[in-house]
């Protein structure tokens, strides 16, 4: 089994129910068992494309999917909740990426881990601080996330904070 590292992102539609769709998706998968979850995160898009915030969560799931097969499995509940490919920078039904898998790199066309902008995007690094306080890169060991938080250039840029949701989200989706 792996630890690995998922961060999820939504803006279009209903982010929050997509949220909670794509978790229980990810519960049901064969082969996966999740361990942690952070809080969800009301974020700034991070790209120059006009668009809302984002709902943004962080999980840590023990897996014995290689990480090709995880990343098909994440890209079939990305599909089935409505996500179209090749959106990187744009709104997005859905996103989820993989950051780290265990101290496994990997460098493939469509497939990059641990996630080169881990260390960029503050939608990563604050959900992923709060179930870890530290990551394992490949080659490198053991790294702290408070150092990187702490000196994170663009603080005044992406905004995020915890997430509130209203009484109109928590209502029963049909569709569920």
């Amino acid at each position: 089994m792996e630890n690995v590292y998922l961060c999820l992102g939504a803006n279009l539609n209903n982010p929050y129910k997509t949220l909670k769709k794509a978790l229980n998706l990810i519960r049901k998968v064969d082969g996966i068992s999740v361990k942690k979850r952070s809080s969800i995160y009301l974020t700034s898009p991070v790209s120059h494309v006009p668009q809302k915030d984002y709902l943004n969560i962080c999980m840590l799931i023990e897996t014995i999917l290689s990480p090709v097969e995880l990343d098909k499995a994440c890209k079939n509940i990305e599909h089935r909740l409505g996500t179209e490919p090749n959106n990187d920078f744009g709104p997005r039904i859905l996103g989820i990426d993989i950051l780290f898998y265990g101290s496994t790199k990997v460098q493939k066309e469509h497939l990059t881990i641990p996630h080169p902008n881990w260390q960029k995007c503050l939608f990563m690094l604050i959900p992923l601080y709060e179930i870890t306080s530290t990551v394992i890169i490949p080659g490198k060991g053991a790294k702290q996330l408070s150092p990187i938080i702490e000196n994170f250039s663009l603080l005044e840029t992406q905004k995020i904070t915890v997430y509130h949701p209203t009484k109109e989200v928590h209502e029963p989706d049909q569709t569920d």
